[in-house]
């Protein structure tokens, strides 16, 4: 399950230096916060993996929960078009959709669905790993 987490916290780190870096999209303030919670999972995880550490699992939790809170928050206010104090006014507008892929998929529910499932992963380390 490790190597699960580690897998979808490559993707979502890669994914999204991928739309600020070569597609241009500059991060929201909620966006950064989601990048705050993603980003030390990979290094947390492959510590865990050489170390052979199971007790990683209650800190992959603390930090998906938090990440998968915020993104639930964005999802919310860009389903609502609600304006959110967190955003500046320097910053991009939270609440603002950059781009839809499938026709229904935000970059906010993408950061929601890899959240959830390193949560869900989480519960499923065990000392046998």
């Amino acid at each position: 399950m490790l190597r699960l987490c580690l897998f979808i916290s490559l993707i979502a780190t890669c994914g999204s230096l991928y739309f600020s870096e070569i597609l241009g999209f500059t991060p929201c303030n909620l966006c950064w916060y989601q990048r705050i919670f993603m980003y030390p999972l990979i290094f947390l995880i492959i510590i865990a993996m050489i170390k052979k550490d199971d007790n990683i699992k209650y800190y992959i939790r603390v930090l998906s929960f938090c990440g998968m809170i915020i993104a639930l928050y964005q999802c919310i206010i860009q389903y609502f078009a609600i304006k959110s104090t967190f955003c500046s006014f320097t910053s991009n507008d939270c609440s603002s959709i950059q781009t839809v892929y499938m026709g229904f998929l935000t970059i906010p529910q993408m950061s929601l669905g890899a959240f959830i499932l390193i949560f869900v992963c989480s519960f499923y380390i065990n000392n046998k790993n």
